[in-house]
């Protein structure tokens, strides 16, 4: 799907006859093979989807809970 994303990019400043520079960007990537596919297919800019990694119960939290709940986090992550 990403290479298809690309050729588009690349097509549609062809054919609108663009003669500088250009760039196309990975959209919401989440997984580390999809980071390294679209860096080998010349991707410039990558935009990171976090969104199955964050827990938004968080925002109602007190500081000691929000402490502990950190706390649960091994070492190496945080």
């Amino acid at each position: 799907m990403t290479g298809r994303r690309m050729d588009a990019a690349c097509y549609a400043v062809f054919q609108e006859g663009y003669r500088d520079g250009y760039g196309a960007d990975g959209n919401h990537l989440k997984h580390e093979e999809d980071i390294e596919y679209a860096l080998c297919l010349g991707f410039t800019m990558l935009k990171l989807d976090c969104s199955e990694k964050l827990d938004n119960t968080v925002a109602g939290m007190a500081s000691s809970e929000l402490e502990e709940r950190y706390a649960q986090i091994a070492a190496a992550t945080r």
